[in-house]
């Protein structure tokens, strides 16, 4: 009895782990010329900026606001940021397969921080209730974030939360497996988010990824 509900488990376990579907991205490993504010990475479209007017873009790295990490795939990686204020930065990619309800996906992905990320911060200096002037000052953000992850269908759209990691917390690479299941329907668009462990409480982080793999 024992060793057939053993060989049962192993089983459906095995079963598992072959039923799940890979999510097929082009430019993986986010390669292109390192800037800061990038606006235009390829297979990738920028969605903070959009969703939250007049914020920067992310940038790809390493080389800029203090960030050295070497990459771990290629050359280049992502650099995405939360601020004070509750805007943060995202991408999002339109798939070649979509992703389909009820079916179960996986990918890899590294990801860390940089225990540096220093960056202008747009300070206003309010005197009476009358915006007096603007002043730009170096801040670190290198707060703790997470990953989310969504689906939608179209551009930057964020229709199901599909995945959301544990906080980042670590200045090395490491890697993040990836699971999820669509329950409400099939999405066309991936949405890669850095957002706030603590959804109550806004602060300054970042967030490096890198190799989006099988």
């Amino acid at each position: 009895m024992i060793k057939t509900l053993t060989l049962l488990l192993f089983s459906l376990s095995w079963m598992n782990l072959f039923s799940q579907l890979a999510v097929e991205f082009k430019n993986s490993s986010f390669e292109g010329k390192p800037d800061p504010g990038k606006i235009y990475i390829e297979s990738w479209k920028d969605c903070g900026s959009i969703e939250f007017r007049f914020v920067s873009p992310p940038d790809l790295q390493p080389g800029f606001f203090e960030v050295e990490m070497a990459p771990v795939d290629g050359l280049t990686y992502l650099g995405m940021v939360t601020r004070d204020d509750g805007t943060h930065e995202s991408v999002c990619q339109k798939l070649k397969l979509k992703v389909l309800k009820d079916s179960l996906y996986h990918f890899s992905i590294y990801l860390a921080k940089s225990d540096k990320y220093i960056s202008p911060y747009r300070k206003l200096i309010i005197k009476n209730m009358v915006l007096k002037d603007i002043e730009y000052v170096d801040v670190n953000y290198d707060q703790n974030v997470v990953l989310r992850i969504w689906g939608g269908n179209s551009e930057c759209s964020k229709e199901e939360l599909l995945y959301e990691s544990f906080q980042v917390d670590h200045t090395s690479w490491k890697e993040y497996d990836v699971q999820f299941s669509p329950t409400k329907e099939d999405y066309k668009f991936i949405s890669l988010e850095a957002y706030y462990p603590d959804e109550a409480k806004f602060t300054r982080g970042n967030l490096l990824l890198d190799f989006i793999h099988e």
